[in-house]
């Protein structure tokens, strides 16, 4: 369970991005994606939302590996359906 947290992390970093660079001016990501929201840049919302998708869909992919090495009970064996 804690890897699969761990894995699934990796999108909550972009997430709490936007309430850092807004409360210390840090120009990133997050304040980039508030402000195409606010100009209602579709472009750039499609590419921010894209990128967190991939890091979401790369988290869990990185976690089920990780477990899998961990915990030798999840690993596939070759016959098994």
């Amino acid at each position: 369970p804690v890897i699969t947290l761990l894995g699934m992390y990796l999108p909550a970093l972009f997430s709490g991005a936007l309430v850092v660079e807004r409360l210390f001016n840090y120009p990133g990501m997050g304040l980039l994606f508030w402000q195409a929201a606010l100009k209602r840049d579709y472009p750039i919302l499609l590419g921010v939302t894209l990128l967190i998708s991939v890091a979401t869909v790369l988290g869990a992919l990185v976690a089920d590996v990780l477990y899998a090495a961990v915990d030798p009970r999840v690993r596939l064996k070759a016959g098994r359906s």
